[in-house]
């Protein structure tokens, strides 16, 4: 078996038919490929669209609600390919994709793969994520300011994954940061080819921007799991990585001025927003460092690293109400 590709599924009904279709449609009989769904709990019909599709290369599992970790994992448990690739199921890809990226897989046989993406509302492109397409060590990326941690955008040669016994963390908000990053610790070769083909579907369920405060909550919370987890994982395994902490500093850097610009743009409290800054910075993660970083980047982390001006400013920001 060349490739496993799995998809966890939850209450994507709309979307999971032409997310599977859009692989198994243009596989043909001679690529040696599986599609793993696992449903994970739907309440809608997902499982009912799951199973009208008539294709022996498509195996359904069936389990209780326990998150996209857990049907991530179980998908991993169950994978017979040489290299894994973990779709969303409300993204799909387009015609030929798939054959493109198992004729690379077979000729060339990298070992990890990554591509950039198309960002799509329904089917219509509104922009597109490119890379300088090549073969790369993990510094270069790091070096090359490439900080993607969506899992769907590269496929992997599973060894990577078995050897090492990566899985996913159960968190709402940043496991996908903790899977790259640990696959990435061990990985040699990074290759980027010239194909784009992968569809991010970027508002599937037409929902508002405005999120609830208690989810908000959560995001910014596991994401200081996540910094905590990883600091750990790094303190535990050093000398046996390929790739030491010290090489993804700069994404590291990213990832928190991510949160840090959550804290500013979303309507946290200010007790909340001052008890993550004081947890990343009793984890060593706060003050941030700007090593590579942007410019308009640059210029935040040194406001936010000024922890009385930063809360003042969240506090003016929530009086004015902009």
């Amino acid at each position: 078996m060349v490739l496993s590709v799995i998809i966890p599924v939850y209450n994507t009904e709309k979307f999971i038919k032409k997310c599977i279709l859009s692989i198994l449609d243009f596989c043909d009989n001679s690529m040696d490929i599986e599609v793993i769904a696992v449903n994970d709990g739907s309440t809608d019909t997902s499982l009912k669209e799951l199973q009208a599709i008539q294709d022996t290369r498509l195996i359904v599992i069936n389990q209780d609600n326990a998150g996209v970790s857990a049907a991530r994992n179980r998908g991993l448990d169950e994978a017979k390919g040489s290299y894994v690739w973990l779709i969303d199921a409300d993204d799909y890809l387009s015609d030929h994709f798939i054959g493109e990226v198992y004729n690379i897989l077979t000729k060339t046989a990298p070992e990890l793969l990554l591509f950039g993406i198309n960002w799509v509302d329904k089917d219509t492109l509104l922009g597109q994520r490119i890379y300088a397409p090549g073969e790369y060590t993990v510094s270069q990326i790091i070096e090359a300011r490439i900080y993607d941690s969506n899992v769907w955008s590269r496929v992997i040669k599973r060894d990577l994954i078995e050897n090492h016994h990566i899985r996913f963390i159960d968190v709402m908000n940043g496991e996908d940061f903790d899977f790259c990053i640990k696959v990435f610790c061990h990985a040699q070769k990074v290759t980027i080819p010239k194909i784009i083909g992968y569809n991010y579907l970027t508002n599937p369920n037409g929902s508002s921007k405005k999120r609830a405060q208690t989810h908000l909550k959560n995001l910014a919370i596991d994401s200081v799991k996540t910094l905590v987890y990883l600091k750990a994982f790094f303190e535990k395994s050093r000398g046996t990585l390929h790739n030491e902490f010290e090489v993804f500093k700069p994404w590291f850097n990213n990832n928190i001025f991510g949160l840090l610009f959550s804290l500013y743009r979303f309507d946290y409290n200010i007790s909340f927003a001052k008890n993550i800054i004081h947890s990343l910075a009793k984890n060593g993660y706060y003050p941030v460092e700007t090593t590579g970083q942007g410019r308009k980047q640059k210029i935040f982390i040194s406001i936010a690293n000024r922890k009385s001006l930063f809360i003042s400013i969240l506090k003016l920001r929530r009086f004015l109400n902009i």
